[in-house]
């Protein structure tokens, strides 16, 4: 009785086990299933820098060519994948003297180090609104964590492309000689203010 009783629990534990198991990898495949892949929209998104010129005032530039790629699920609020790549000689400032200069040795080195990457996953949020993703950061041959502060703007169907969209604000802040990068430091400001503003176009 009592060895029919254990065979007949044990094969119970182990149902159990299979069932929970299976409800896991359910549910990570409809999590999978829910994450979508969206685009950078070059016609709205700016991905620009700022640093401090001696006191005086704060120098802005911006980049003009990058590639990304992104697959987030709305629901959850949760990010995937995150990876965007920078071609650095597309640096524009107000200056044409300051843009060849920052593609000198001095700064970007940019026919040693022609792109920059970040990659990154994960939201942490409490609201699904703001929040952190943290990632990697790739310039001049180091890489270093990083960790973007991210605000989600308006989430719906634009009327102009008629494509879903999600609007966003992502920024931080890099000391610029932990890649490496030190001349004219601290005259020319070590902390570097990075914002990207943006638009993400939903592909599937």
């Amino acid at each position: 009785m009592k060895k029919t009783m254990k065979k007949t629990m044990n094969k119970t534990m182990k149902r159990m086990i299979q069932l929970s198991a299976g409800a896991l990898l359910f549910g990570a495949f409809m999590g999978s299933a829910q994450a979508n892949s969206w685009a950078l929209d070059h016609d709205h998104t700016r991905i620009g820098f700022g640093v401090d010129h001696m006191g005086y005032s704060t120098t802005y530039g911006y980049f003009t060519e990058y590639d990304g790629k992104v697959r987030y699920d709305r629901d959850a609020p949760d990010l995937l994948e995150l990876e965007v790549s920078i071609q650095t000689g597309s640096v524009m400032t107000v200056s044409k003297g300051l843009n060849d200069h920052l593609k000198t040795p001095d700064f970007f080195n940019v026919e040693h180090f022609p792109t920059m990457t970040f990659k990154g996953s994960g939201f942490e949020s409490d609201d699904g609104k703001t929040g952190m993703v943290h990632g990697e950061l790739t310039l001049l041959g180091v890489t270093k964590p990083v960790t973007l502060n991210v605000e989600l703007f308006k989430d719906a169907v634009s009327p102009m492309t008629e494509v879903e969209t999600i609007g966003y604000r992502a920024k931080t802040t890099l000391m610029r000689s932990e890649w490496g990068m030190s001349f004219l430091s601290p005259n020319v400001g070590e902390a570097v203010l990075i914002t990207i503003d943006g638009e993400l176009m939903k592909v599937d």
